[in-house]
């Protein structure tokens, strides 16, 4: 992101960005791998201001986690079937929407939020939307 400020660009997509980091903080606090006092600290190095003020837009997409886990087979071969793993289970993935929902309630003041719940797209239904929230941005 400190690259792509001093180049000579006008978009740049991060997969996993600041708010994404936030949200894997905002579990690792849940799950009790960090304390308060880390959390805070780790939020707060998150959140500075020149690095915020980076981020135009974030998409915060989320899906049911039945349908994570769907798709997610989907990828696989059919012989592979479905065993839970740490995170793919639907006790895990609904932490994590719950969390996620949480930071984007906390710091939607912080950020320009785009939400997209996918559960019901198809993944052209889903790029479209996106491509609309980059096309909305970009025509300000």
């Amino acid at each position: 992101m400190i690259e792509a400020m001093h180049a000579d660009v006008d978009l740049v997509l991060v997969d996993r960005g600041l708010f994404d980091a936030l949200c894997w903080m905002e579990w690792y606090r849940r799950l009790g791998h960090l304390t308060p006092h880390e959390h805070r600290a780790i939020g707060g190095f998150l959140r500075v201001g020149p690095l915020r003020k980076m981020i135009h837009l974030v998409l915060v997409m989320t899906v049911e986690p039945e349908v994570a886990i769907q798709r997610e087979l989907a990828t696989r071969p059919p012989a592979m079937g479905y065993t839970p793993g740490t995170v793919v289970n639907t006790e895990t993935l609904a932490l994590l929407n719950d969390t996620i929902a949480a930071v984007a309630n906390r710091h939607r003041n912080e950020f320009n939020l785009h939400e997209l719940d996918t559960t019901a797209m198809s993944p052209e239904e889903t790029l479209q939307r996106v491509a609309g929230a980059v096309r909305a941005l970009l025509s300000r």
